[in-house]
C-alpha cells in the first residue's frame, strides 16, 4: 500500500501529456491526490497508534515523533533540493521548454533561493496564501504534497499521542498554521485514518474472541469484501470515463472569483477530489478481509526493497523527467517514440542512485542530529 500511495504521484506526473505520452495512459493518475493521501493517512495512524505506550510522557513522545517524520524526510529532499537546484539554473541557461512553463519560476535571487529552502525545511509552501502554488521547492513539484502530508501528520500525532487540553491546543494551533488551503483535502487523510480504525476495533474483537460484525463467517467476509471491493473499481472506472470530475471542477469555477481558486492552491479541485472519498474508502477497508494469510518471506523482502527505493524515486522524479526532456533534441511525448522511454529510465536511474546515495552517505548525518537532539538513536 505504501509502494501504491508513492506510485500514485508519480504515475499522475508522468502521464501529463508534455512529459511522457500524448494520450492519456492511466486512470489512476486521475486519483493521484486521494489516493496519496488516504493511504498515508492509514499509515500515520498505524504508526501513532504503536507509539501510545503507558508510562511515556505523552508531550515528550509526542515531539519525537514528530522530529522523527521531518527527519525521515529531511535526509532524502533536502539532496535532492540541491541536485533540483543545479537542474533548474542548467535549464535555464539553455532555455529550456519546461522554464516557460507555469510549474517554474525563473527568479534565482538569494532572497528566493532562502525562501525556497525555508518552505522544504518547514514543509510550509501550501499554508494559508501560497505563492508558488503546486511548484513545490523550486521545480521539485513531488515537495508540495509534503506540505499536505506533514501539517496533517502532526494532527494526527496529537491526536493519537496527546490527551486533554494539551491534544486540543496542539491540533487546533497546527491547523490554524496550516490554514484553509490545506484543510479543504484533510477528508481524505480522515478516511483513511477511518478505515485504520475499522481494522484495529475488528482486530480487537477478533482477538477477545467476538464475532465478526452481523455474525459472519470468515468466509462470508471474504466474499462480500470481493463484491464490494468490486463495485468500487465498477464505479471507479464508471466515475473516470463518465468526465463528472473535470464537470464538477468546471463547474464549481462559477462558485468563487479566479483570485480565490487561486489562493485555494492545489486544494481548489477539492470537490472533484472529494468524490474519489467513498471509492477508495471501499478499497482501503476491504483489502484488509481479502489479500490475508502467509507471505512467502522472499516476496516480502522483495516488497520491502522496491517500497524502500520507491522513496528517492518520489523525491527526485519531477524535475530530472525534464532536465532530460530538455537533454533530448526535438524530444516527441508520444507512445511511438524512443524519446519517452529513454527519459523516463534515465529519471529512474538517477532517482535509485540518488536514493542509495541518501541512505548510506546522508541517512547516518541526519540520524546523528536526530541522536543528539533527542538521545534515541536513528529514526525508524
Amino acid at each position: 500500500m505504501k509502494i501504491l500511495a508513492i506510485a500514485a504521484v508519480i504515475v499522475g506526473h508522468m502521464t501529463k501529456p508534455d512529459i511522457l505520452f500524448d494520450v492519456d495512459v492511466s486512470l489512476l493518475g486521475r486519483a493521484t491526490i486521494p489516493t496519496f493521501l488516504m493511504i498515508s493517512g492509514y499509515f500515520a495512524a498505524l504508526t501513532f497508534s504503536k507509539g501510545q505506550i503507558i508510562g511515556v510522557n505523552r508531550g515528550r513522545k509526542f515531539l519525537k515523533s514528530v522530529m522523527t517524520r521531518y527527519f525521515n524526510m529531511y535526509f532524502m529532499f533536502v539532496p535532492a533540493t540541491f541536485l533540483v537546484l543545479a537542474m533548474d539554473l542548467w535549464m535555464i541557461s539553455v532555455d529550456a521548454p519546461f522554464i516557460h512553463t507555469d510549474k517554474f519560476d525563473q527568479d534565482m535571487s538569494p532572497l528566493r533561493i532562502v525562501k525556497e529552502f525555508f518552505q522544504l525545511f518547514t514543509f510550509s509552501g501550501e499554508y494559508w496564501a501560497p505563492s508558488t502554488v503546486g511548484q513545490g521547492v523550486f521545480s521539485n513539484a513531488a515537495v508540495w504534497t509534503m506540505d499536505y502530508l506533514m501539517a496533517y501528520t502532526v494532527v494526527t500525532a496529537a491526536l493519537y499521542l496527546l490527551s486533554g487540553p494539551a491534544r486540543i491546543f496542539t491540533m487546533g494551533l497546527a491547523i490554524a498554521i496550516a490554514g484553509p488551503t490545506i484543510l479543504l483535502l484533510s477528508p481524505l487523510w480522515w478516511a483513511g485514518v477511518l478505515a485504520f480504525e475499522i481494522h484495529k476495533r475488528s482486530f480487537a474483537r477478533e482477538q477477545a474472541g467476538e464475532e465478526r460484525a452481523l455474525g459472519l463467517s470468515d468466509l462470508a467476509v471474504k466474499r462480500l469484501s470481493i463484491g464490494a471491493l468490486g463495485a468500487a473499481i465498477v464505479a471507479w472506472l464508471v466515475f473516470e470515463w463518465s468526465g463528472k470530475g473535470p464537470d464538477l471542477y468546471q463547474w464549481s469555477k462559477g462558485l468563487a472569483s479566479y483570485d480565490i481558486r487561486q489562493y485555494l492552491g492545489m486544494s481548489k479541485r477539492f470537490l472533484w477530489q472529494w468524490m474519489y472519498v467513498p471509492i477508495l474508502f471501499t478499497v482501503l477497508v476491504t483489502s484488509k478481509y481479502i489479500f490475508t494469510g502467509p507471505v512467502n518471506p522472499v516476496f516480502r523482502e522483495r516488497v520491502k526493497t522496491v517500497s524502500k527505493y520507491c522513496f528517492p524515486v518520489f523525491a527526485f522524479h519531477f524535475t530530472t523527467m525534464y532536465f532530460f526532456q530538455a537533454l533530448i533534441p526535438g524530444y516527441q511525448a508520444t507512445y511511438t517514440s524512443i524519446d519517452p522511454y529513454i527519459m523516463a529510465a534515465a529519471s529512474l536511474a538517477v532517482s535509485i542512485a540518488g536514493g542509495v546515495c541518501c541512505f548510506n552517505y546522508v541517512k547516518p548525518i541526519t540520524d546523528g542530529i536526530y541522536e543528539r537532539i533527542t538521545s534515541e538513536g536513528e529514526t525508524k
